[in-house]
């Protein structure tokens, strides 16, 4: 019984590990927990004995810290499709887990046990996302980096690492506690994380100085109206129609606008439900008369092109004229979207990231939902907005903790790019105006149905992740990958191998000549008992003489 559980005890230490490991995000952000979990996971893998081994218990860790973390995005699924779809989904959110980490530990152990596997590992798992994100799976969350969105000053790295590049540093930083635990006892490496957590957090500081209250876009005045509470797509009722936009406009107007300079009214993602054909006019009455000066910015269904249906955002004036539309083109995962499956909600992908330019205003990049969670290529980066209006409704499927998560993926962009973010949700989620150094300047929390008033930051110059996107994180990780490559070979070929024992170098046997073999040990304790035989022999012989 002991011994069986001493086999089973990595497997429950792992997923332990890997279920305590959500609590370091949003919306808990107990960082410190993960300084035990990723230095658990990381000891395992290196000390596996075979990739079988290293494989299963780094994909329970995955695998269970993706269930936990990600459960309450398919929760929905139980009350739409029943519990079979639920749990097939849940399965499926575990297998997910357990294939990016059970793969990471499969190719780290193509890499010599020690530092090489280690520093390996950080490359791969940082690589992972990066796959995760844009290729397998198109799941772009549960980013490491993210965990340190309640430390401004740490956060302020993304501007130049990003969210996959500041995930090797994060995971390597982590890791630390482990450099002092193996048997050689790595020091350096360890004093290198330190100096480079203070590096990162004094760089974060010295960016943070530069943070003006007063730095806002003269004349660009915004109201967020966070309206209608559903918790599906299917519970929404279609009354906003067009015709009936009207009174939502009044509702938002009764408040006074601001007199000088342009407004900019936001309502949520899909709030106009009319599967409207383009229409030249979104509502009725024009109130170019009244409110002389304002945009309208929402999201709204609409269908084109016969049966194609679109969720959109629409840029309209104050003659109910529609200025400009956006499709979305990232679906949420579950939600919207499943792999490999597609139009699971009828819904056809738009061409892609657009700017908005209108007259008065700084150009803005309409960016629908969830397409914020995907660094760099939310944006048009060739019609570089000057800031971000991010329309989404929190209602499909989300629940308090991914309002949260959901709210950390506007931070993160805003840092990356150093561009303000405007995120307007529905009551199920939270409206904020986020600055370029990732703080939140204004915001309706969730569960309020209200307006918000608010300026609009100015935006940065372009960071240097803005400037060079993923290109020096994945070179970066190519040249960490061959020289872990490196070292691994030189040491099976030349160096000293895992028992300790010295390899003879070939290169310095002379050809022609025998190498003399010297006496194995066991040899030289035989000669030894023999000589040891004869001489207690003789002193026989002699005692019988006497």
């Amino acid at each position: 019984m002991s011994h069986l559980l001493q086999k089973l005890l990595p497997y429950i230490i792992l997923s332990v590990a890997g279920f305590a490991s959500f609590f370091a995000f949003s919306p808990y952000r107990q960082v410190w927990i993960m300084f035990l979990t990723i230095p658990c996971l990381v000891f395992y893998i290196n000390e596996a004995k075979t990739k079988k081994q290293a494989v299963f218990q780094a994909g329970l860790f995955g695998g269970v810290f993706f269930e936990t973390s990600l459960f309450w995005a398919v929760k929905g699924l139980f009350s739409e499709y029943g519990l079979l779809v639920y749990f097939l989904f849940v399965l499926f959110l575990f297998l997910m887990g357990f294939f990016f980490y059970g793969t990471i530990a499969f190719l780290s152990h193509f890499f010599k046990k020690g530092l090489s596997r280690i520093i390996a590992f950080c490359c791969l798992l940082s690589l992972s996302e990066y796959v995760q994100s844009y290729f397998i799976f198109q799941l772009s969350w549960l980013f490491m980096a993210s965990a340190w969105v309640s430390y401004p000053k740490m956060l302020q790295f993304f501007s130049i690492a990003g969210t996959f590049g500041y995930g090797f540093f994060t995971v390597f930083i982590f890791t630390s506690p482990l450099f002092l635990l193996t048997k050689e006892k790595h020091y350096k490496t360890f004093i290198l994380a330190v100096i480079l957590t203070g590096g990162i957090f004094l760089y974060g500081d010295k960016r943070l100085e530069n943070t003006r209250d007063s730095e806002y876009v003269p004349d660009i005045n915004l109201r967020l109206i966070q309206k209608h509470q559903t918790k599906s797509l299917n519970d929404i009722p279609a009354y906003i129609t067009p015709v009936l936009f009207d009174n939502e406009i009044y509702f938002a107007l009764k408040k006074p606008l601001a007199v000088k300079g342009k407004n900019i009214l936001f309502f949520p993602e899909a709030f106009i439900r009319s599967r409207i054909q383009d229409e030249p006019l979104l509502f009725q009455k024009p109130l170019e008369r009244e409110y002389p000066d304002f945009y309208i910015l929402t999201g709204s269904l609409r269908k084109i092109e016969g049966k194609k249906v679109y969720n959109s955002i629409l840029a309209v004036d104050n003659k109910a004229r529609i200025l400009n539309s956006n499709d979305k083109y990232k679906f949420v995962p579950v939600g919207e979207y499943i792999p490999f499956i597609e139009n699971f909600r009828n819904f056809s992908r738009g061409k892609g990231p657009k700017t908005f330019h209108l007259d008065g205003v700084p150009a803005v990049g309409a960016v629908n939902c969830v397409e914020i969670t995907y660094p760099r290529i939310f944006i048009d980066q060739k019609d570089r907005p000057k800031w971000i209006a991010n329309i989404t409704n929190d209602s499909v499927y989300l629940n308090e903790l991914g309002s949260y998560q959901y709210l950390i993926f506007s931070q993160l962009r805003a840092v990356e790019e150093g561009l303000p973010v405007v995120k307007i949700s529905t009551p199920y989620g939270i409206s904020a105006v986020i600055n370029p150094y990732g703080e939140i300047e204004a915001f309706l929390p969730r569960g309020t149905t209200d307006t918000l008033d608010a300026r609009l930051p100015k935006a940065l110059p372009p960071t240097f992740y803005a400037k060079y996107g993923n290109i020096p994180f994945l070179l970066g990780s190519f040249l960490l990958l061959v020289a872990c490559a490196a070292v691994s070979f030189c040491k099976k070929n030349t160096g000293t191998p895992e028992d300790g024992t010295e390899v003879p170098d070939k290169s310095e046997i002379i050809p022609g000549k025998r190498e003399k073999a010297e006496p194995s040990r066991s040899s030289t304790t035989r000669k030894e008992k023999e000589k040891q035989r004869q001489q207690r022999a003789e002193k026989r012989k002699k005692r019988k003489k006497q």
